[in-house]
């Protein structure tokens, strides 16, 4: 019902009793607990087991999934990347460059019944761009992926290998 006030679809939230805002956010912690991330050994594990899984779709996920680990990405910001968003040198440090993204609402939550839709980033205003540098790790990965899968007519680097998008229960 705040929500709604917010966004000046109600004048005043009725289960307020006096129409005060008291909710806040929950308090976050700002520390990483390093228990519970993968190291890069671990994750270099990782995607080489993501690579053996079947003869199509698990290498077509490497480079994705090292685009959440060593990007720091969305699940959405990854499976959105164009190859045009790329800054990939031959050597050192990239940089991938967001606008918006295609996030799984879901087909009941969509306005044409498709799972995604194009939204923009996720706690930003619209209309806002959002840089990642990119450690050369990442840069080599995207690199041989584009080598290998290219991309889409639309620039998309990450599809199916029927050239659909990737879904949540999917990754």
């Amino acid at each position: 019902m705040k929500y709604a006030v917010r966004l000046n679809r109600l004048r005043a939230n009725p289960l307020d009793d006096k129409g005060a805002d008291d909710w806040r956010p929950p308090a976050v912690v700002t520390e990483v607990d390093r228990r519970r991330v993968a190291n890069s050994e671990q994750m270099r594990t990782l995607l080489d087991g993501v690579r053996q899984v079947g003869r199509t779709q698990g290498p077509r996920l490497v480079a994705l999934f090292g685009c959440m680990y060593y990007g720091m990405l969305r699940p959405q910001e990854a499976i959105s990347l164009k190859e045009k968003s790329c800054e990939l040198p031959e050597e050192g440090w990239g940089v991938l460059d967001f606008e918006t993204v295609h996030s799984a609402a879901g087909k009941d939550w969509t306005d044409d019944g498709e799972v995604h839709e194009e939204r923009g980033l996720k706690g930003r205003p619209l209309n806002t761009r959002r840089r990642v540098p990119v450690p050369p790790d990442l840069v080599a990965l995207l690199r041989r992926h584009i080598e290998e899968y290219g991309a889409d007519a639309n620039g998309r680097l990450f599809r199916t290998y029927r050239g659909g998008r990737y879904r949540p229960s999917t990754l």
